[in-house]
């Protein structure tokens, strides 16, 4: 649709009348007046749970969303081009050095993305990074293939332990 608020205006509309509920006035998009009552409030998730879901489960739509927030957050506009201007700020403004890299989407997938692996390697191992990610569930392992490979052998000895102990059954 080209109009989201306007479309599900009409579809709220067209179930309250498909329930046998009057619906008068019509239906559109705007803005209610200042006395009208709230008929539904739906709370996101906090954002360090949706960072945590996207990165855990590599949830590429999360991140593009999680991006377009971002941008709405910092700039006012929630596009993935606010989103990626965004994130670029926060990293320049921490002291990173982009060095010529340029961000375009949130997923990291736009063909046209330039972030070196230096970049990632560099702010993967920050400690404040590494300690705001490890606070939302999230390990971030910003190191060398034998790290990454110690970090592996060490769950998979906490996780096999833990099932011995819990006495699973291998199926």
């Amino acid at each position: 649709s080209s109009n989201p608020p306007a479309l599900a205006a009409r579809t709220f509309a067209d179930l309250l009348i498909a329930r046998g509920i009057r619906v008068t006035g019509g239906a559109g998009a705007g803005t209610a007046p200042d006395q009208a009552p709230a008929i539904a409030e739906l709370r996101s998730a906090p954002l360090r749970d949706i960072t945590a879901q996207f990165l855990t489960w590599s949830d590429n739509q999360t991140a593009e969303l999680v991006n377009k927030e971002l941008g709405f957050a910092r700039n006012g506009e929630g596009t993935t081009a606010s989103g990626s201007d965004a994130v670029e700020a926060v990293l320049t403004d921490a002291g990173f050095d982009l060095g010529g890299s340029d961000a375009v989407d949130g997923s990291g997938l736009a063909g046209n993305n330039r972030v070196t692996c230096g970049l990632l390697h560099e702010v993967l191992a920050d400690a404040a990074v590494r300690q705001r990610l490890n606070a939302m569930g999230a390990t971030p392992l910003g190191g060398s293939p034998r790290q990454l490979a110690d970090h592996l052998a060490a769950e998979t000895d906490k996780w096999t332990q833990l099932v011995r102990e819990a006495k699973v059954p291998a199926q």
